[in-house]
């Protein structure tokens, strides 16, 4: 099945998995909320291959994503500004009751489900803030390549 790519930069909402460059987070695909995870490539010694996982998530979980990440992002000013030490991670003490009851109410709804993703090529942008997808498909042989993309109703 082809997806078409995006064709404008995409927001990126969170980027709680950060190595060497975005690894997981939420960002929109054709200006809906998705969760994305990078892929590992096993040949040649292993690298991050530039390749993510990307699937669809619902209002609920977007919403829910994003009142976590905006607990993480105060603490994290509060890090940075010597008001808070490391020992707090990831909240600040008030909030750390309602940060617990969002985690449990996320449950495993940002968990990368591969039947329900497809695989994309992510360029991020300005800063990390943006982001292009371009669909890949996997060819008979196992390796990735380009998919060939249409125009509707082609």
């Amino acid at each position: 099945m082809n997806h078409p790519p995006s064709t404008q930069p995409e927001k990126v909402y969170t980027m709680p998995g950060w190595y060497d460059g975005p690894r997981s987070g939420i960002a929109d695909y054709l200006g809906k909320p998705h969760v994305f995870e990078s892929l590992w490539a096993t040949g040649g010694g292993g690298c991050w291959a530039g390749l993510f996982l990307l699937m669809p998530i619902d209002e609920e979980t977007f919403a829910l994503a994003m009142e976590d990440w905006t607990i993480w992002l105060r603490w994290i000013s509060a890090f940075r500004a010597g008001e808070v030490t490391q020992d707090t991670s990831p909240t600040l003490p008030q909030d750390r009751q309602r940060h617990e009851a969002v985690v449990r109410l996320l449950g495993q709804r940002l968990e990368v489900v591969t039947e329900r993703s497809i695989t994309v090529r992510g360029d991020f942008r300005d800063g990390d803030h943006q982001v292009l997808w371009t669909p890949v498909e996997e060819s008979i042989d196992g390796m990735i390549t380009f998919s060939a993309l249409t125009s509707p109703g082609e």
